[in-house]
């Protein structure tokens, strides 16, 4: 669950490492490093998770951009 504190810089401009992970930041906060790799909706993977739908656009330009996007809870479905 993100807020949508972040500005879209701040998300495709947030992770220039190229990372894919997942880090706590505190408790219950986690930064989440990815890929975009789906618009409409946009799944960013993560390495060990994909993050569905945090992201909004139709832009297939932003397939194969990296982001960083800050999660202010995390909970988990398996698939």
């Amino acid at each position: 669950m993100c807020l949508g504190n972040q500005t879209w810089e701040e998300m495709f401009d947030g992770n220039p490492e190229k990372k894919m992970d997942i880090e706590q930041l505190n408790e219950w906060e986690y930064m989440a490093f990815g890929k975009v790799v789906q618009v409409n909706p946009v799944v960013v993977d993560c390495g060990m998770l994909q993050v569905e739908n945090e992201i909004h656009s139709h832009d297939e330009r932003c397939i194969g951009e990296y982001v960083a996007i800050k999660i202010d809870r995390l909970d988990a479905i398996a698939r």
